[in-house]
């Protein structure tokens, strides 16, 4: 369940921050500390179906987590309820019990839009043993891929860019991805699609193409083996002509 998740995060941040004593992972030991323990009670209290269960502690995090809101970050989750405008009791509804971030209907959301929650990149490269969980230096590199990314975001802010799962990749997204070593992750959306940079055009221009891999190498992307391999090449149709016939 996607509760267990959420958990298991907040519990390697809280350890994370006994090696690592930088203002933001102290800050985030804190509040991982805060939210176990109001789950712990809120799970103690609780006497009925565990199919059941909706963690009124949990849910508002994954309802942020869904949308690609950092966590507690007033202005970020006041833009993602309503833009520009000052939330209305309709607007907070609708953002926190519109959908039910358990559904599993809500699963490739959550997948495209963790890009946008750097605690939650992180955590994904330690799973995938990218990286240890007492790593400081990736840690710290995590945080200031996410000042890029939406640096990136707010020179094309009048694009949808993390709004579903079927969004394309921006070419700085991409990097993150391949920076933080999050390919197996995202592999399935680098193959859907993805979004690049033309000087001649206007400033995000979407491609979609079969060969997704090309592309990244011309963009001057260094890509995993898999896709450097001849093989997988053809298969996508994209193999090196040499101009020699077969014989």
């Amino acid at each position: 369940m996607i509760y267990l998740q959420v958990i298991t995060q907040l519990v390697a941040e809280d350890r994370h921050g006994i090696s690592n004593t930088g203002h933001e992972a102290l800050r985030r030991q804190s509040y991982a500390r805060q939210v176990l323990d109001k789950v712990g009670i809120e799970l103690r209290g609780y006497k009925g179906d565990g199919s059941l269960f909706r963690s009124t502690v949990l849910n508002p995090i994954l309802q942020r987590q869904m949308r690609g809101v950092p966590d507690v970050y007033t202005p970020s989750v006041c833009a993602a309820i309503s833009g520009d405008d000052e939330p209305t009791i309709a607007d907070v509804t609708t953002f926190y019990l519109g959908k039910d971030p358990v559904d599993d209907a809500c699963l490739s959301i959550f997948h495209r839009n963790l890009l946008y929650v750097p605690q939650s990149r992180w955590f994904l490269a330690v799973l995938l043993e990218v990286t240890a969980r007492d790593d400081i230096e990736h840690y710290n590199k995590v945080l200031v891929n996410h000042d890029k990314l939406m640096e990136a975001l707010a020179l094309n802010d009048d694009a949808d860019t993390n709004s579903s799962e079927e969004s394309s990749l921006t070419l700085a997204e991409l990097e993150v991805i391949l920076d933080e070593g999050l390919v197996d992750y995202f592999e399935g959306l680098i193959d859907t699609a993805v979004r690049t940079v033309y000087p001649s055009c206007p400033p995000f221009l979407t491609l979609r193409c079969p060969q997704p891999p090309e592309l990244l190498r011309e963009a001057g992307y260094t890509l995993p083996s898999d896709y450097d391999m001849d093989d997988d090449a053809d298969k996508r149709g994209g193999g090196e002509q040499t101009g020699e016939d077969d014989d």
